[in-house]
């Protein structure tokens, strides 16, 4: 979670190893850690991938057939 509350998708608790950026997921709010470049450093393909919140993610998946219970998508 966010300094502002908001889900965001990730694996670790800072995001010094995943992004350009640094520091906990928790003490940064959600428009600081979307500046930062998440992709950049696994392959040069992949620059400019922000971190997804948690809504982000579960819509990629909302017309799929496995999908999770998530009505909250369609608003």
């Amino acid at each position: 979670m966010t300094k502002d509350g908001e889900l965001v998708v990730i694996h670790d608790e800072w995001i010094d190893r995943t992004s350009n950026g640094k520091g906990f997921v928790k003490d940064l709010p959600l428009k600081e850690l979307k500046a930062y470049d998440f992709g950049v450093w696994f392959f040069p393909d992949f620059k400019g991938e922000k971190i997804p919140t948690l809504r982000e993610t579960l819509y990629v998946f909302k017309d799929t057939p496995n999908r999770v219970g998530v009505s909250f998508l369609s608003e």
